[in-house]
């Protein structure tokens, strides 16, 4: 699958944005799954 740098910037600062997940560093936590599942 090629998804461009760009693409995945967007959705990780959209997911930062509704408390989804966090960066920590150079560690990603997921904050909220029950919402990163609804995603699907």
């Amino acid at each position: 699958m090629q998804v461009h740098e760009v693409t995945i910037a967007r959705l990780m600062s959209e997911l930062k944005r509704e408390n989804i997940i966090a960066k920590q560093g150079k560690t990603l936590c997921i904050i909220d799954m029950n919402a990163l599942e609804r995603l699907k």
